[in-house]
């Protein structure tokens, strides 16, 4: 059911249109597409991202639940924010569609990955915070830490150096934190002797 403005028998302004696959589009309109600033909601049913143009998710995300941002020509395009059924949030770049730019992605886990991804997967430099408090900041290829980059490990370790899919690989340092160990201090003995035979 769509209701809202029409123009030349095409919707065109402002118009919301409820799908019968779950799917509410509440927003601007241009010849019979969604075109401007618009709200994309959806009750879960995964067919809903494709209907709006969303391309190449990844599948751990769920359905998308939610998508605020411009349009073009039909898609999401620019700059916008999308949350999924897992808890995950995409604050960043859509190109036609495609999660694809520069972004922060928040999971329910607490980890946040900020920089280039390519259908939403870290592809480029970028940094990523672990929920545990790791922190790792360099070149990702295909979601994994491959090229050059610094990982700080919560418990202070640091390694500075290459890795290739996911673990660390080449050349590069590792530092670790050395922890001072505190010696409590002792109580003076008395030395019984000494007491026993005064001098």
């Amino acid at each position: 059911m769509y209701v809202g403005d029409w123009a030349h028998d095409q919707r065109h302004g402002h118009g919301r249109l409820e799908s019968a696959d779950g799917g509410v589009y509440d927003g601007q309109w241009t010849n019979g597409e969604r075109h401007g600033e618009g709200v994309f909601t959806s009750t879960g049913a995964s067919s809903c991202a494709a209907a709006i143009g969303v391309v190449a998710l990844p599948p751990e995300w769920g359905a998308l639940a939610e998508y605020r941002g411009p349009f073009a020509s039909g898609a999401p395009s620019g700059d916008g924010v999308a949350t999924f059924a897992q808890g995950v949030t995409y604050t960043g770049h859509f190109d036609a569609g495609a999660l694809t730019g520069r972004a922060v992605v928040t999971f329910a886990s607490g980890a946040q990955y900020t920089g280039e991804v390519v259908d939403g997967v870290p592809q480029g430099r970028g940094s990523y915070q672990y929920a545990n408090g790791d922190v790792y900041k360099g070149e990702f290829v295909g979601g994994k830490r491959c090229g050059r980059g610094v990982h700080d490990f919560a418990n202070g370790t640091v390694y500075d150096g290459e890795w290739r899919n996911d673990v660390r690989n080449g050349q590069g340092r590792q530092t670790y934190v050395h922890v001072a160990r505190v010696i409590p201090p002792t109580v003076p003995h008395r030395c019984l002797l000494c007491a026993a035979f005064p001098f």
